[in-house]
């Protein structure tokens, strides 16, 4: 588990921020999203939770752990979730209390072990044949978060290189398969190259590439946007909840 501290929140809580409500303790929990529709004097009158993963079931009046995500780190407060029949029995969080500071990181990170192939993109790649046109090499993922992922590469790669990601494993979970990225740092275990890679958001694909090269890009892989950031990190989180289950964390 990673150490909590009680803190004063950094900001109040804002309309539309989006929240993930735990119920349960242990490999009982359940995990519901949902995002704040209205700040009141009591309380926080919030969507419909939206059933993410785990057992249990949220009802009315059980006592939850709500997290939210700032520039600094991920927060979490303990709240009970209602209905409120004069509200039009719309859900409900009481008024929050003891809040802590649970993750410094603004993405999550954890091990994440998988295939991974990328290709390497430059100013002459023909998009008109994609994905057999591009020369892809085989790998192996080391770990990953919202924002990037850390895989074996080799020195041919160089900070500031253009890849192509072409996560498979990822595709099963509802998520892109394409993926852009950028190698921002160059590691080295012994004779062993690992490449730190940001993910390339879809509104910046015109500063990584220019105008009149992105008209070129198909459209499947233009689709890393903040919602399907949002729901990488949502199953992020999700794994972590298993691996600490587990007792891998």
């Amino acid at each position: 588990m990673p150490q909590t501290e009680n803190v004063t929140p950094p900001q109040s809580l804002r309309l539309w921020d989006k929240l993930l409500i735990i119920v349960g303790e242990g490999a009982e929990s359940g995990t519901y999203a949902s995002r704040v529709d209205d700040v009141l004097e009591d309380g926080l009158i919030v969507t419909d939770p939206e059933f993410m993963s785990g057992h249990s079931r949220l009802r009315r009046d059980l006592p939850v752990v709500v997290q939210f995500t700032r520039d600094d780190a991920v927060y979490q407060f303990e709240s009970r979730i209602t209905r409120r029949p004069e509200l039009d029995n719309r859900a409900f969080l009481t008024l929050p209390r003891n809040f802590k500071r649970v993750q410094r990181r603004l993405f999550v990170r954890i091990e994440y072990h998988e295939k991974v192939e990328f290709a390497l993109v430059t100013s002459t790649t023909d998009w008109t044949g994609w994905p057999r046109s591009l020369e892809w090499t085989e790998s192996i993922s080391c770990d990953i978060s919202g924002g990037g992922m850390r895989i074996a590469g080799n020195e041919f790669v160089a900070v500031g290189t253009i890849l192509l990601l072409r996560l498979r494993n990822l595709k099963r979970e509802g998520l892109p398969e394409y993926v852009f990225a950028v190698c921002r740092r160059l590691m080295r275990e012994g004779k062993e190259v690992f490449l730190g890679l940001e993910f390339v958001m879809n509104e910046l694909l015109d500063q990584t590439f220019g105008v009149p090269d992105l008209v070129l890009l198909p459209a499947e892989l233009r689709r890393f946007d903040r919602l399907v950031q949002n729901k990488l990190v949502v199953w992020i989180f999700q794994r972590q909840i298993q691996l600490r289950q587990k007792g891998l964390l």
